[in-house]
């Protein structure tokens, strides 16, 4: 299974040399982007040189896609009714841009905005109040027309509320902590 996350191209010029047999000139077609964000490619290129080994190689342009994703909602696990809480949001953007930020508790739209998003991290803070106790259930989706993929455009959260918190008192004689 490849793992789409890591470009490994030094591992990928390393497994290709070993299908290189000894004491032979071989030499190497490399078609990639160079955007390599695990191994050292030069490094391996050198040792392939070393080797005799000629390794050409062919661009091909990156192609980034114009997308805003929601990559996390936190809010507290454990609310008490009546208790305030924040719920943070926090968003990716491959481009700057101005979208409509929606938040729901239990399917019931509980805040709408306009946000401006800049290229890179984005987190946004909205504070709430526990009225209804039981197991809720908030999502978060962003709209951006210029977005290019929609299937990582929602975000979700729970938490569960309790009803008021109740405080034992003991009291070393009767009515004497007033």
């Amino acid at each position: 299974a490849v793992n789409q996350q890591y470009t490994n191209i030094s591992q990928g010029l390393q497994l290709a040399s070993n299908l290189i047999p000894d004491k032979t000139n071989g030499r190497i077609v490399l078609v990639t982007d160079g955007r390599e964000n695990v191994g050292d490619m030069l490094r391996q290129a050198k040792l392939l040189r070393d080797k005799g080994i000629t390794v050409d190689v062919l661009s091909i342009p990156s192609v980034t896609k114009l997308d805003a994703s929601i990559e996390s909602i936190k809010l507290p696990e454990k609310l008490f009714v009546a208790e305030k809480y924040a719920l943070d949001i926090h968003l990716k953007s491959t481009f700057a841009g101005t979208g409509e930020l929606r938040v729901y508790e239990d399917n019931l739209e509980i805040s709408k905005q306009e946000v401006d998003l800049v290229r890179g991290d984005n987190r946004f803070a909205l504070s709430g109040l526990a009225t209804e106790p039981g197991f809720h259930r908030y999502r978060a989706e962003i709209y951006i027309p210029s977005d290019e993929q929609a299937a990582n455009n929602a975000g979700f959260a729970f938490s569960r509320v309790t009803g008021s918190p109740q405080v034992l008192v003991v009291e070393g004689e009767q009515d004497t902590s007033g």
